[in-house]
């Protein structure tokens, strides 16, 4: 029960259920409903990078700050990661599944949403990556220079 029809050389299928998806070079894509491509196949390909990538932002936070934020407490659970640093601050960074993104909560800098881009997760605004964001407020809060994540990766 779906339809296809060919539409500027991309072949759009409508499925049950009102999604829509479009064949491309980089195979089937889901699109939302405002228009918006997703940038993953599937939930689970989402899920399987955004949780590699919380996991290495603990990872790079554990190591690099232990030593200079005695109350410093990094938690990840259920997609969700908390850094608190005591007085100079709490940090919220989690996935937001239906949307595939990963949003942002700063005492610096306020709330953000990132998607995944060319191997990245890049603001949705003002194209500032997310891992040059954590690195630019760590150094300006706590004074430490995070490694890259992709040591962590």
């Amino acid at each position: 029960r779906s339809r296809s029809a060919s539409l500027r050389g991309t072949m759009w299928r409508t499925f049950l259920g009102g999604r829509s998806f479009a064949r491309s070079w980089g195979g089937w894509q889901q699109r939302t409903v405002q228009g918006r491509w997703l940038s993953f196949a599937s939930p689970s390909e989402y899920s399987r990078v955004a949780d590699a990538y919380l996991e290495a932002m603990q990872e790079a936070l554990e190591s690099s700050l232990e030593d200079h934020v005695p109350e410093l407490e990094v938690n990840l659970a259920d997609g969700v990661l908390n850094v608190i640093l005591g007085d100079r601050g709490h940090w919220v960074i989690n996935k937001q599944t239906p949307n595939q993104q990963i949003w942002w909560s700063s005492p610096k800098s306020g709330p953000k949403r990132f998607e995944y881009e060319s191997d990245a997760w890049i603001n949705t605004r003002d194209g500032q990556g997310l891992e040059e964001l954590l690195r630019e407020e760590m150094q300006e809060v706590v004074g430490v220079e995070l490694p890259p994540l992709e040591e962590y990766l």
